[in-house]
């Protein structure tokens, strides 16, 4: 079993040498697999690079997808503007 630490150093490694401007935060287990926390919502290119990379560090003939999580039950707001009633 990868450890966390070992996976999050890895993505940010791709990255930066895909001279993405994505920042992974934190790789964290869940639903059977992992998610990925970062800075802000990736891009198509920012996916397939993170994907690329989870093959290259997994088994030869694993399926490793990327993609963005389509649950409504998060939603983060920033830079709100504080109203005064």
């Amino acid at each position: 079993m990868l450890s966390l630490d070992f996976l999050l150093t890895a993505i940010s490694r791709l990255l930066s040498a895909h001279r993405l401007t994505l920042v992974a935060e934190a790789v964290a287990p869940a639903y059977g697999s992992f998610t990925v926390t970062c800075h802000c919502v990736a891009t198509q290119d920012e996916l397939y690079a993170i994907r690329d990379g989870a093959i290259a560090i997994f088994l030869v003939g694993s399926h490793v997808m990327a993609i963005l999580p389509t649950s409504t039950s998060y939603l983060k707001l920033v830079d709100m503007p504080y109203l005064s009633l």
